[in-house]
């Protein structure tokens, strides 16, 4: 719970509110987003990966940033380009869970 924590107090907590629209697909995981949308969105991603998380994500650049949950490390980070209606991401391999940080770095 201290990693999460640390994952969520990233964000702007005063924005961040549930958000069932943002993810649009997870293969094989079940996903729970807190988003700001169009700016940031906290993503928590339980079961078995790799997956593919398809998002709802406003024209843009995002600075992407995957967590294991249990060490806080940041597993990969990366750049990802909204243009259409939908994103995918392609997640690392994890066993049981992962969380998944994505922010606004640039609009379209």
């Amino acid at each position: 719970m201290r990693v999460l924590g640390e994952f969520v107090n990233r964000f702007d907590l005063a924005e961040l509110v549930p958000d069932r629209q943002s993810v649009v697909g997870s293969p094989g995981v079940v996903s729970q987003c807190l988003s700001a949308k169009g700016k940031e969105y906290a993503i928590y991603l339980r079961g078995r990966g790799p997956t593919e998380v398809t998002l709802a994500l406003p024209a843009g650049e995002y600075a992407v940033e995957w967590m294991d949950v249990e060490t806080g490390r940041v597993v990969r980070s990366e750049r990802a380009r909204s243009t259409a209606a939908t994103t995918k991401i392609e997640s690392p391999d994890f066993a049981e869970e992962i969380a998944l940080r994505v922010v606004l770095v640039r609009r379209q």
